[in-house]
């Protein structure tokens, strides 16, 4: 099977529901190819129209802790109108 786009992270994945994005977390328990030590959560956009093999980056931030769980939860309704 050929591979449409790919980042290269030792990451677990969670795809958000309502928008094309995917949210990749340092994954706990495994060595990367530098063998760092840091956490990241970081936020792919879900571009399938660029000639790249490599999902665009939009945004990053440390983490203090590595990730054993990701989930991206549905946003919820408004209860009330205004």
């Amino acid at each position: 099977m050929a591979c449409i786009k790919s980042a290269q992270r030792a990451a677990l994945t969670a795809l958000a529901p309502e928008a094309p994005y995917l949210a990749a977390g340092t994954m706990s328990g495994v060595v990367d190819m530098l063998f760092s030590a840091s956490a990241n959560i970081e936020i792919f956009g879900l571009d399938f129209q660029s000639d790249s093999p490599d999902l665009p980056l939009l945004a990053s931030a440390p983490s203090a802790d590595r990730f054993n769980r990701l989930s991206w939860p549905l946003q919820k309704q408004r209860l009330f109108h205004q």
